[in-house]
């Protein structure tokens, strides 16, 4: 067994860049996670963590989808270290939550001993997780809806990059990616051939390069004004 260790202990600081509106003294007095190892291609929750509300890869990408009858995926999400999930997406949205690369996953639960302060900290963690998922989603669908593979795939990796700590403030960028191109083209509704080819003319264009499990932006400039990209949605 894993011992219990407090938030602020280990997974804090990429913890607290998700839920800004928590104080950092708050989560570490309400909340204790244990830590769990996914590997690559299982399952985040599983049965026996039908009773804990959330957790949080620390390290790792995790891939949130949903499968149709014949068999085909459509990723709704992606998680990366200090995004918050839930099991009420897997209970409740039928959607299946497994690891893109070796995660870490701390394992949230509250500390019932203690005061009553602990289900307002709850109730603000699960409300600011569902937010920003909820605007990422929307804005996706929007994307899909009215621009073309190049648009799309370039809104996804200044997301991306953002979301993983890069400014789009400057000329350039890069940041770690573990996602397959089948991984990009089931959250676009693309064939892995046709990112294969819209990553092929990024590169040409020396827009973007993306190869083992790196992702360079090597023109943020032309690749927002491409894309459209308005990052006031990942700031909700």
């Amino acid at each position: 067994m894993v011992k219990p260790i407090q938030i602020h202990d280990y997974t804090g600081e990429v913890l607290l860049r998700s839920i800004g509106d928590i104080p950092s003294e708050g989560i570490s007095k309400n909340f204790q996670c244990k830590t769990k190892f996914v590997p690559s291609g299982a399952e985040f929750f599983k049965l026996e963590y039908k009773h804990q509300f959330a957790a949080v890869p620390v390290h790792g990408w995790g891939l949130c989808a949903k499968f149709q009858m014949d068999g085909r995926r459509t990723i709704i999400d992606f998680v990366l270290p200090g995004d918050i999930t839930s099991t009420w997406h897997s209970t409740n949205t039928n959607e299946i939550v497994t690891a893109s690369n070796d995660v870490i996953l701390a394992i949230l639960y509250e500390d019932t001993a203690l005061n009553s302060t602990c289900n307002h900290d709850l109730t603000q963690l699960l409300a600011s997780s569902i937010r920003r998922r909820y605007a990422r989603v929307v804005e996706r669908m929007a994307m899909a809806g009215r621009v073309g593979a190049l648009e799309r795939l370039s809104q996804l990796l200044l997301e991306l990059s953002m979301r993983s700590g890069v400014s789009i403030d400057g000329k350039a960028g890069s940041f770690k990616c573990p996602l397959k191109q089948a991984d990009i083209g089931d959250a676009l509704g693309l064939t892995s051939v046709h990112v294969n080819r819209i990553l092929k003319e990024l590169r040409i264009r020396k827009l973007a390069d993306m190869h083992h499990g790196l992702v360079k932006l090597l023109d943020i400039e032309q690749l927002v004004h491409i894309s459209g990209f308005d990052y006031r949605y990942l700031k909700s």
